[in-house]
């Protein structure tokens, strides 16, 4: 009997070919990328994709209160696809040149919460949109003390408007599967929490 292969992304060998379209904000680039079927034949297609790169999401938890905290914040692409723009996030930001995730880690999560973290550790990597964006997620689960968390936050040179808050995990997880909240990187970290909530939660008891 053959041997399944593990489930797991894998890498192929394709040739591919780069321009940019347009630089902006985001370059927006054009790829030329040949691949080949089983059979043999080449298949040669045509992609354009925003080049985000790494890009570092926080999950803080303050043990002693048993609280998450969550941040609400503007967003203009779920404004526009059917409402609820003010979407319910985590902390999370690009990886600057020159540091290591757990540094982009420490400085996103001071910067959007104001908080420290007590500590971190790694929880899961992630392609949130690998047809139209070329960006990996790198979650991290932070404790935290909340005591003194404010109420708004934001780089103002960066027109960031954010509202950091406590949020009890069950009713978190309750709104998620209510469907009230949408945002990719908020629904795969609570995801994860639940899934590793009660090995998170003894090692605090």
């Amino acid at each position: 009997m053959s041997r399944r292969a593990p489930i797991a992304d894998a890498d192929l060998d394709v040739t591919t070919e780069r321009t940019v379209a347009y630089e902006g904000f985001r370059p927006l680039t054009r790829h030329k990328v040949r691949l080949q079927r089983l059979d043999g034949r080449t298949v040669e297609q045509e992609r354009y994709l925003f080049e985000i790169g790494h890009v570092v999401a926080i999950l803080p938890y303050d043990p002693e209160r048993n609280k998450l905290v969550l941040m609400r914040q503007f967003r203009l692409g779920a404004h526009l696809t059917g409402g609820g723009g003010e979407m319910v996030e985590i902390p999370a930001g690009l990886v600057d040149e020159g540091e290591d995730l757990l540094e982009t880690a420490r400085r996103e999560l001071t910067e959007e919460t104001h908080l420290t973290a007590r500590s971190l550790s790694h929880a899961m990597d992630f392609v949130p949109s690998a047809g139209f964006i070329a960006e990996r997620g790198h979650l991290y689960f932070a404790e935290v003390d909340a005591a003194n968390l404010p109420e708004e936050t934001g780089i103002e040179s960066e027109t960031e408007v954010i509202r950091p808050f406590l949020a009890d995990p069950d009713e978190a997880l309750a709104a998620l599967d209510a469907g009230r909240i949408r945002n990719g990187y908020t629904a795969i970290a609570l995801l994860w929490f639940a899934r590793h909530r009660k090995q998170l939660t003894d090692r605090e008891s």
